[in-house]
């Protein structure tokens, strides 16, 4: 099987993928080895200019693929999200002053597609497993 190729956000996505539903969901891999849910959903609300925690409708982390899938109240404001987090380079929790983090909006069958498709990022350690929320 061939993989998808994962649609941008916005005017850019195209009439196909608004059938394939709404794009509000971010997908962000190559986290740093520490990043958490709250870091994550923190800088989400701070590209949304501080926004209420119910823009952020739910979302979930993998720490061992360093990635994570975020679902917003809407497309314009998982398209903000998305432009912040893309190249975003985490001083903190990155271990290398290469690592950025790369950010696509997805429709929700397509952000759990990618979430199971995401591989382990090589090198790093540390805690492991899924955070759930919502």
């Amino acid at each position: 099987l061939k993989p998808k190729p994962w649609r941008p956000c916005g005017p850019f996505g195209g009439a196909a993928a608004r059938r394939m539903g709404e794009l509000r969901w971010v997908f962000v891999e190559n986290l740093g080895t520490r990043v958490n849910w709250q870091t994550i959903k923190r800088k989400a609300l701070e590209a949304l200019d501080g926004a209420t925690e119910t823009a952020v409708r739910g979302g979930r982390m993998d720490r061992q693929k360093r990635a994570a899938v975020i679902e917003f109240q809407s497309e314009s404001m998982a398209e903000k999200v998305k432009d912040s987090f893309d190249g975003f380079h985490d001083k903190v929790t990155s271990k290398s002053d290469d690592d950025r983090w790369k950010a696509y909006c997805l429709s929700e069958e397509d952000s759990s597609e990618k979430m199971a498709q995401a591989g382990p990022v090589g090198g790093g350690g540390g805690g492991g497993g899924v955070e759930r929320t919502s």
